[in-house]
């Protein structure tokens, strides 16, 4: 027999969308995600700064542990960082871009909860709860979080926090700003100017 609360908690997840977990943290490798853009250079002077597909992108990679760091802006949120992420990468050559190789900065790949590359699905589960929604697909598994946000510049509604796993063990963990104009976003955008 259903008791109150998982009746409650279903009819929660039914209207919302959101599971009962601990709220998302706003913060991935010293980045506020949905902060102004100014604050990635505040935290991490040094980095590669380029633009991709209008998006602009800031880069780094521990060398030794071939951890790869990525904080972007995207032509949808101007101004603001739209995502953060930090990834294994697959060889050293990941690390480098047609200059070089990329900014050694030494940042630490661990999530404010202490769940960094390598952790399984246990460990995320300790520390983040059930995910909101659990994918499989191209030999990987993807946990997704999310947490309401309140009302952005940018439109956006939530954040997601992303840990993919491959062989058991996590490969990326990203965290976005997330909503409606981002599932759907227009194909033609100028790229922001910075």
């Amino acid at each position: 027999m259903a008791t109150v609360a998982s009746l409650a908690a279903a009819g929660l997840v039914a209207i919302f969308g959101f599971h009962r977990q601990k709220p998302v943290e706003k913060e991935l490798a010293g980045v506020e995600v949905g902060g102004p853009t100014v604050s990635i250079e505040r935290a991490h002077r040094g980095l590669l700064k380029h633009h991709l597909e209008g998006a602009t992108l800031w880069e780094a990679c521990n060398q030794k542990t071939l951890e790869m760091f990525t904080f972007a802006e995207e032509p949808i949120a101007c101004g603001y960082v739209a995502s953060v992420e930090f990834s294994r990468a697959a060889s050293a050559g990941d690390c480098r871009d047609p200059t070089g190789a990329l900014p050694d900065l030494h940042l630490e790949a661990v999530t404010p909860r202490g769940i960094g590359l390598d952790a399984t699905e246990a460990d995320i589960r300790k520390a983040y709860g059930k995910p909101w929604k659990t994918e499989q697909g191209r030999g990987e598994t993807y946990l997704h979080y999310r947490s309401k946000l309140k009302k952005h510049p940018s439109g956006a509604t939530a954040l997601r926090l992303v840990f993919t796993l491959r062989n058991g063990k996590t490969t990326s963990v990203s965290l976005d700003l997330d909503g409606p104009m981002f599932e759907k976003s227009p194909k033609s955008m100028a790229p922001c100017r910075n």
